[in-house]
C-alpha cells in the first residue's frame, strides 16, 4: 500500500544572546547530536496525534529519524533525498524533498546547517526564543518557531504554520557527537521500493 509520509512533511535581525546562542555554539563545536523526541501534531481537520522516536543529526546535513510509536518506521535524509522504510508494509519510499518543509528545516537548524541569523528575526520573551522568517520565500509556510531551553539544552520546539497547524517537539538531547558516523537504513532485499 502506497503511503505519503505525513507526520514529517507537515516542518536575526537583532543580535541574540543567551541560551540560544550558547546552544548554537555548542552544536558548531560537534559533528552532530543524538536524542529522543515526542512529536505532537495538531493539524486542522485531524485529531491531535502523538509520535515518539529518536533522532541523529549530523553536521554534514544527514538526518535520521526513527519513529517508534505509534508505529515503527525509519527516515533517512541525505542532501535532498528522503528514504522512508515501513517494516509493517515491507515498503521503502524514496523521494526528493523540498528544503522549505518546516520540520526538515527545523532539524537542519538544530544540526547547524541553516544559520539562524540569516533566515530569522529572533525575539526573546521570558526565556523563550521566537523565530520568524525574514523572507517570505524561505520557509514560506512557516509563521513562527518557539524554542525553549533548560540551561543550554534545547527541550522544546513549537512550530506554527500560516494555516494555524501546530507541531510541538519535546526534545531530549542524549549526546553530542565528536565525529561523524555512518547513518543508513537496512531493509530487506524483497522490500517494495517506490520512487517519486
Amino acid at each position: 500500500m502506497f503511503r505519503v509520509f505525513f507526520p514529517l512533511l507537515l516542518f536575526i535581525s537583532i543580535s541574540f544572546a543567551g541560551q540560544l546562542e550558547e546552544f548554537l555554539e555548542k552544536v558548531k563545536k560537534h559533528a552532530g547530536l543524538e536524542g529522543s523526541f515526542v512529536q505532537i501534531s495538531q493539524i486542522e481537520g485531524f485529531e491531535k496525534q502523538t509520535y515518539e522516536g529518536k533522532f541523529t543529526l549530523l553536521k554534514n546535513g544527514t538526518i535520521k529519524l526513527i519513529y517508534e510509536k505509534p508505529e515503527f518506521y525509519e527516515i533517512l535524509i541525505q542532501k535532498n533525498i528522503s528514504t522512508t522504510y515501513y517494516p509493517s508494509e515491507n515498503q521503502v519510499i524514496i523521494s526528493r524533498i523540498d528544503n522549505n518543509l518546516i520540520l526538515i528545516g527545523i532539524f537542519k537548524i538544530l544540526s547547524g546547517q541553516i544559520p539562524v541569523e540569516k533566515y530569522f528575526s529572533v525575539e526573546e520573551k521570558n526565556g523563550v526564543y521566537i523565530l520568524r522568517p525574514k523572507n517570505s520565500k524561505t520557509f514560506k509556510e512557516l509563521k513562527q518557531i518557539k524554542l525553549s531551553f533548560k540551561k543550554e539544552n534545547l527541550i522544546q520546539v513549537f512550530i506554527e504554520d500560516k494555516e494555524g497547524n501546530i507541531t510541538i517537539l519535546n526534545i531530549s538531547i542524549k549526546k553530542y557527537l565528536d565525529k561523524l558516523k555512518k547513518l543508513d537504513i537496512n531493509y530487506p532485499e524483497n522490500a517494495e521500493i517506490i520512487r517519486y
